[in-house]
């Protein structure tokens, strides 16, 4: 009997023991999913996943906690089923798409769509959003198509969804119809940061962007606070890019982001923004550049800023048509939740007036990260209100931002967008507008936009010829140097002339350069070249480059010597009165002039015939053509190609003294005049 009653005890110890287990068990979970919910409802997502992963880690269907909501008040047409585990799934999937991981999100989501419709009504409507995200197109679309046969509501949920299945017919036409290999886009490395995006230029060699990387001890409870900030780096080709931070001035826990900067680069303007869980106050920020550095960032004036709304990403452009400062806000009197908006600006960089761009870029969606490239006179933007490939999509449209005329935006397609958000494009050609350049996305990113350098395939065939000068003569031999206009130093192709004077070049992505033509003798030759271009093949003949020869120093010494003989002889007299046949004396100074010609086959000499002042004008012209051919039939004899002698028949034009004296005729003064005179023109 004793022994029966201990066993009793022991069994009502026991189960006392596995009671009080369970619900210290039941209240440790508990504690997990009330803090979660906490979390989410601060917007805190991503603090909130890990709540959730870590409650339903352990709780399963079957579990007794895992029971019906009595804390929610019940709606009509919800089950009294749905029970904390529903919600934790379907609330996990929430803040990893809110996280923009839509791996997990697809993951939780299939879960949460699996429950009874009523449930969580939104819940495959998102699972397809997610599928799509994922580049799982087929299966997006029957989920969507799903969720429209069972959803009901006239909501923005419904529109959402009418735009998806146009985002997933839009990917299935891209699919068959463009040319995904036009373009390459790569992600490089960059040193020391977790993420980074919203590249601009600086210079044609510099980028600043954002960058995010954990700052210890600077968040709450000395928690690692993640800040967005501002950095620049000389992106190298094939090589980890070293950023470095762009400015000196205190931030504090404010993030910055997006900056765009002035013609002469002595201006900048970007974002800041409050790091405060699902907020963002932000708004637009100038620095000027100084002697002694960037001054303390100070707000724009409340036209750009309006009190209690949203403004961001600045982008200024400069032109003959004036000022104007691009950004994203969220202001009454737009066309959707964020709208692209432009401020004019005056010489001085004070706004003038803020105006909405229109609907015709506008959408009712979102309109973030405006670029304006001059040259093609083109906006590019991103938009999550069109059809596109989802998400946010990059866009773009030609028009005039003074008289806010605008064509119909175009999607720039599969090639520069992806299934995920695709923000930030940035040329880096001033000509060619998708020739290189950046964007930023987070198409290979479970979280976090990354940047991306992007370059158009495509190549140009240079031609040309390289000549003589003198006599137009392909020269055969000669190096010719290519370099990139932007960056001088930068070697794109050497090579030499065949034996026609011509040369062939293959480039690629290059849209300004210049050619440097050399040979052994001749004076170097260079000219520079714009190309403009669309994808693919392009091809440009130069005009000839022609070398003109090298002085010959001998050639001057020698030429010097005999041109001082050969024109003293001819100041002794070198004609008889209405002659033209060469006196014999004149003969031993040709002779040598021939020697001269002989020698350096090179040169070509020009011949000016004179007379006295004797007769009208129009005989002397003949008398002096006369003179001059008699002179050059002589350098023939000896030799001479009769195309290195040039002529010219001046008469009475130019006496070298006068040929009077106190009014008296001097014919001695007239002899010397009756001449002609050698010029050496080329060598």
């Amino acid at each position: 009997m004793k022994t029966r009653s201990l066993k009793k005890i022991v069994l009502l110890i026991g189960c006392f023991l596995f009671c009080m287990a369970a619900i210290k068990a039941q209240r440790s979970n508990s504690g997990y999913f009330n803090h979660g919910n906490q979390l989410f409802n601060r917007k805190d997502y991503y603090a909130a996943a890990q709540y959730y992963e870590k409650y339903l880690a352990l709780v399963k269907n079957t579990d007794p906690v895992a029971q019906p909501f009595a804390v929610e008040k019940k709606v009509k047409g919800r089950p009294a089923t749905r029970n904390s585990r529903w919600l934790a799934v379907y609330r996990l999937a929430e803040c990893y798409r809110l996280c923009h991981d839509y791996a997990q999100a697809e993951r939780w989501y299939k879960e949460a769509a699996s429950y009874p419709a009523t449930a969580f009504p939104l819940a495959e409507y998102w699972y397809g959003v997610s599928l799509r995200a994922n580049g799982k197109y087929e299966e997006a679309m029957q989920a969507v198509t799903k969720f429209q046969e069972t959803y009901s509501t006239m909501d923005s949920n419904l529109t959402g969804a009418d735009r998806e299945i146009k985002n997933l017919r839009f990917i299935t036409d891209e699919i068959k119809s463009s040319d995904k290999d036009s373009f390459v886009i790569s992600q490089p490395e960059i040193s020391g940061l977790g993420s980074a995006y919203a590249a601009s230029s600086l210079n044609v060699d510099t980028i600043v962007f954002t960058g995010i990387r954990p700052e210890g001890g600077a968040g709450q409870q000395g928690k690692d606070y993640y800040n967005n900030r501002l950095y620049q780096a000389l992106p190298v080709e094939n090589s980890t890019i070293l950023p470095e931070p762009f400015r000196s001035h205190p931030q504090g826990t404010a993030h910055e982001g997006m900056s765009s900067f002035s013609q002469d680069g002595k201006r900048m303007f970007f974002t800041r923004w409050d790091g405060k869980p699902g907020q963002k106050n932000a708004a637009i920020y100038e620095s000027q550049r100084t002697d002694t550095g960037w001054s303390q960032p100070a707000k724009l004036t409340g036209d750009v800023n309006k009190e209690g709304y949203n403004s961001a990403q600045p982008f200024i452009t400069e032109s003959l048509e004036g000022k104007y400062l691009l950004f994203s806000s969220d202001r009454p009197g737009g066309m959707g939740n964020y709208d692209l908006w432009y401020a004019e600006m005056d010489s001085g960089y004070h706004v003038l007036f803020v105006r909405n761009m229109g609907e015709t870029i506008n959408s009712p969606g979102d309109e973030q990260s405006p670029f304006f490239h001059e040259n093609s006179r083109t906006l590019v933007f991103s938009s999550n209100g069109r059809p596109g490939m989802g998400g946010f999509d990059i866009y773009y449209a030609k028009g005039n931002i003074s008289l806010s005329n605008w064509e119909r935006p175009v999607n720039a397609g599969m090639a520069v967008n992806s299934s995920r958000d695709d923000l930030y494009f940035c040329s880096t050609d001033s000509v060619n507008l998708w020739n290189t350049g950046w964007l930023s996305s987070d198409r290979s990113s479970d979280c976090c936009l990354a940047l991306f350098s992007f370059r158009e395939v495509n190549s140009q065939y240079v031609a040309g010829r390289v000549v003589d000068c003198r006599n137009r003569q392909p020269l055969e031999g000669v190096e010719v140097t290519l370099t990139e206009q932007r960056h001088p130093g930068k070697l794109l192709k050497k090579i030499n002339t065949d034996e026609h004077g011509e040369y062939h070049v293959e480039l690629h992505n290059t849209s300004t350069f210049r050619i440097l033509a050399e040979k052994k003798g001749y004076n170097p030759a260079s000219s520079e070249y714009v190309l403009h271009f669309k994808t693919g093949n392009d091809t440009l003949v130069n005009e000839d480059i022609c070398l003109s020869a090298e002085p010959d120093t001998n050639l001057i010494k020698d030429a010097a010597g005999v041109l001082q003989f050969l024109n003293k002889s001819q100041e002794l007299g070198g004609f008889a009165y209405k002659k033209s046949s060469l006196y014999m004396s004149s003969y031993p100074t040709l002779d040598l002039l021939a020697a001269l010609m002989n020698k350096y086959p090179t040169i070509t000499v020009r011949i000016d015939g004179y007379t006295d002042g004797i007769g009208s004008d129009e005989y002397n012209l003949r008398l002096a053509q006369a003179r001059v051919e008699t002179s050059i039939r002589y350098l023939v004899k000896k030799g001479i190609s009769r195309d290195r002698l040039k002529g010219r028949a001046l008469g009475k034009c130019c006496p070298l003294v006068p040929e009077t004296v106190n009014g008296k005729d001097d014919p001695a003064a007239r002899a010397k005049n009756r001449r002609v005179e050698y010029t050496i023109l080329t060598n």
